[in-house]
């Protein structure tokens, strides 16, 4: 176990957020992809987040619709044929927690099953919902959510601090899948990876996301943050010695529909978007075999569709990934052309549509880029566009700087 890869103190330390929670650090693990596979995570667990189990249990019982229950409890009886790539890790991990099997799958589909849905009760991040809003037609063409009727004025509970608050636009549930990443060159001729996760995870599991050093060879192979239970990763980076490269991921299309999720999942040949990141990092050798049009990330089915956020260690190697369940639909580079081209922000909405009113962390996050310009691109700057509201916002629950350049990977949840 270790501590953040960054010699810089003012990210890795602080400042406080705009609510006064602190970035806190997260613990890092070597994980050996030379041990086989049903193996690789036992030192881990079983030392450090074993007693743990009965958290990981009522968090799943908690945000796992009770009618997809049975379908888990299917795949776990024989999870190979659904999770080809880590059915051996899964059921590795499952017996170092000492838990049944089915549990382990909730967790590595809790980002596509979780029952905190998109409504009006716990959508709304920027500003009040309006009718007609044409940044939701795209996403939400009934209304359903995007236009709430006068509900969102009411008090909400701070998924934090479980405290009453008066009304902020948004009630009292929490969403889910939330984030920004962005992508932009330096002065020195590099390129920075920001991304904040916001996912409500409670304070109670916070502590174990962790930084895992993927190994082959006793070299490490990758960098990823991930859940201790989760087989994917949050985000991560390529780190050995040239052409390294970084991804996060975004939710696009508020995650999907869970059960056209499930329906992909028993497909047996789609994976969720954090496997096949980890996957990337494991085969993938540079940024630009990462966005070739025959790489997996462009053409391996997925359950729900993503943005993948890439940065190389050029100047210019950047950009996002728009993907559909079948494929990638869009590259979206930094480009020398545009005035704005060098940098690329993403939040989860497809840049050429606009973004609801109610949820515009697109516009802010833009502006405190602009209003920095490329002459001020640095990991400090970078991390306070972070931590600004509402890029920052009470959902944040981890935010990562990660340079490939020079492996800067700095990495902390709020608390």
């Amino acid at each position: 176990m270790g501590t953040p890869v960054t010699s810089n103190q003012t990210v890795s330390s602080g400042p406080p957020a705009p609510d006064n929670r602190k970035f806190t650090p997260v613990p890092r693990f070597v994980l050996n992809l030379d041990l086989p596979a049903r193996e690789r995570w036992s030192e881990i667990i079983t030392n450090h987040y074993q007693s743990e189990g009965p958290s990981i249990i009522d968090y799943l019982k908690g945000n796992i619709p009770e009618w997809a229950m049975p379908i888990i409890q299917v795949i776990g009886k024989d999870i190979r044929p659904y999770f080809h790539d880590y059915a051996e890790e899964m059921e590795g991990i499952a017996e170092a927690f000492g838990l049944e099997v089915g549990y382990i799958v909730d967790m590595n589909l809790v980002y596509q099953l979780e029952s905190i849905g998109i409504n009006c009760s716990n959508w709304n991040n920027t500003g009040p919902t309006v009718p007609d809003d044409p940044g939701c037609r795209d996403i939400d063409p009934r209304q359903d959510y995007c236009y709430c009727h006068n509900k969102s004025n009411q008090e909400w509970i701070d998924p934090h601090t479980s405290i009453l608050q008066p009304p902020k636009y948004r009630t009292k549930e929490a969403v889910t899948g939330l984030c920004t990443s962005v992508v932009a060159n330096t002065p020195e001729g590099a390129v920075l990876h920001g991304r904040n996760l916001d996912w409500n995870i409670p304070p109670i599991l916070r502590k174990f996301v962790i930084d895992v050093d993927y190994q082959r060879g006793n070299k490490t192979v990758f960098r990823g943050t991930t859940i201790a239970g989760f087989v994917g990763i949050l985000n991560g980076m390529a780190v050995g010695e040239s052409d390294r490269w970084s991804i996060s991921m975004d939710a696009r299309g508020k995650g999907g529909k869970i059960l056209p999720n499930i329906a992909a999942a028993l497909l047996r040949k789609s994976m969720t978007p954090t496997q096949l990141m980890r996957k990337a990092l494991e085969t993938i050798g540079s940024y630009s075999e990462a966005i070739s049009p025959g790489s997996i990330l462009n053409k391996q089915p997925m359950v729900d569709d993503a943005y993948f956020i890439i940065a190389g260690s050029l100047k210019w190697e950047g950009g996002v990934m728009s993907r559909a369940r079948k494929n990638a639909i869009d590259y979206w580079a930094m480009n020398t052309t545009d005035s704005k081209g060098w940098y690329r922000l993403q939040t989860n909405y497809d840049h050429w549509n606009p973004v609801p009113v109610a949820d515009d962390r697109r516009t802010p996050g833009r502006a405190h880029m602009d209003a920095l310009g490329p002459s001020k691109i640095t990991s400090d700057s970078i991390y306070q566009v972070m931590t600004t509201e509402p890029t920052y916002n009470f959902h944040t629950d981890y935010t990562a700087v990660m340079e490939p350049q020079s492996g800067l990977y700095m990495s902390g949840v709020w608390l």
